[in-house]
């Protein structure tokens, strides 16, 4: 009768172990640029859920990891400075390294400003005459 309630006690501990276990999940990955299919260092990966705030960064070979996941996440967001930012949609994995994500981020076009200088005098009201060469950089 002892040993029936050991058993009985010992099972009331490893199930909800194991049930916490089953509810979350590992996501791996790596960050690379979409073009030159480099590794992206220092981006951003984060649950893309209202109500958890859980993220971490790649690291110099573009790896990320993020443990402890609930399955109710469906998405992540990606950022990285000088890329478009990324929701990556989330599907099922196992935890082989063959199932590790891959995200391809899109370089960002540098804004192009341009910036003319020079001396000009308005003609006829509507005509504009550069006196000297503009520099567009």
């Amino acid at each position: 009768m002892k040993t029936i309630f050991i058993l009985f006690i010992a099972l009331g501990f490893a199930l909800p172990l194991s049930a916490g276990q089953s509810q979350t999940q590992e996501i791996r990955g790596k960050i690379i640029d979409k073009d030159t299919l480099r590794p992206i260092e220092g981006a951003t990966i984060s649950l893309n859920d209202s109500k958890l705030t859980v993220g971490t960064l790649s690291d110099e070979n573009g790896d990320f990891k993020l443990w402890n996941v609930p399955l109710s996440v469906k998405s992540l967001r990606v950022s990285a400075s000088g890329y478009k930012n990324a929701t990556i949609q989330l599907d099922k994995r196992n935890d082989s390294d063959d199932n590790r994500l891959i995200i391809k981020l899109e370089s960002k076009e540098p804004e192009k400003k341009k910036i003319l200088s020079g001396i000009w005098q308005k003609r006829n009201k509507q005509e504009y005459d550069f006196s000297q060469p503009l520099a567009i950089e």
